[in-house]
């Protein structure tokens, strides 16, 4: 079964911006017919942000957080 979770980055850094990498399951992915199907998206985020990542039957999520340079 799908389902959407939630991540709210408010334990960032305030004032800080971050560049995030985020490995989530595509469109199109399935824990049988196809596993390997990711979607990577790219993206800044700062303090408070919210963002909704929907998991596949069988799927995952992996995210890298870096700060960007002042």
């Amino acid at each position: 079964n799908t389902r959407d979770i939630t991540i709210d980055f408010e334990f960032l850094e305030d004032g800080k911006t971050y560049e995030a990498v985020m490995y989530k399951d595509a469109e199109n992915s399935h824990f049988r017919e196809n596993p390997t199907a990711i979607d990577i998206q790219q993206l800044e985020i700062k303090k408070g942000t919210t963002q909704t990542i929907t998991f596949k039957e069988g799927g995952g999520f992996a995210i890298s957080l870096k700060a960007k340079a002042d």
